[in-house]
Order: structure tokens, then C-alpha cells, then sequence
């Protein structure tokens, strides 16, 4: 949800008259973006069912939190893999927006 309200605002911002070199790079930013979001969401699938599989197998309450901190270790290590392909994209996001901004005049 928080990707959307930057592309609505770049939309905006390019208004009508954008021209296709605009809307494609905006269409390739998305791209990336969702990209990113698909392949997270199969990993948070992965690390689910990896969770799953050791849960049932847990024996007692000690393999059980161990289930627990390996599923916490493999989150953790899911978020710092994404880490530098979202700021990436949040890089070329305001490079485009600084861009689209420093084109307007005030009166536009």
C-alpha cells in the first residue's frame, strides 16, 4: 500500500500532457516494485512452511522454541535481503520525482 500513494503522486505531478517516456518509467518502477513484492511474498510462503514442517515435527517444548527462533532468524534474514533492492527502488523513486518537481513551474 505504501508504494501506491508514491506512483498516484507521481502520476499527479506528471499530469495529462506526460509524455510516454514518463509513464514508462513510472510503469518500470511499478514493475520493479511489485516484482520485489512477489518474490518476498514467496519467501515469507517458504519460511512459513519451513515453520510448519518443524513445528509438527517439535517433540517438546524446547524443539518448539527452537522451531520459534529459527523462523524468527529466517524473517530477520528476509528482511535484510530486501534491505537493498527497496532502497534502490526508493532511490530511483525520488530521482524521478526530484526530476518531475524540478520541471514544474509554480504556476502548472
Amino acid at each position: 500500500m505504501r508504494i501506491l500513494f508514491p506512483i498516484l503522486f507521481l502520476l499527479i505531478l506528471a499530469g495529462p500532457a506526460a509524455g510516454g517516456e514518463l509513464r514508462d518509467e513510472v510503469r518500470a518502477l511499478f514493475e520493479a516494485r511489485r516484482a520485489i513484492e512477489m518474490e518476498s511474498h514467496r519467501a515469507r510462503v517458504a519460511i512459513l512452511e519451513a515453520a510448519d514442517r518443524c513445528i509438527r515435527g517439535a517433540e517438546d517444548f524446547r524443539a518448539y522454541r527452537a522451531c520459534e527462533r529459527e523462523e524468527a532468524a529466517a524473517r530477520e534474514a528476509h528482511r535484510e535481503d530486501l534491505k537493498p533492492k527497496l532502497e534502490a527502488l526508493r532511490t530511483r523513486w525520488e530521482a524521478l520525482r526530484e526530476r518531475l518537481q524540478a520541471g514544474r513551474t509554480p504556476g502548472d
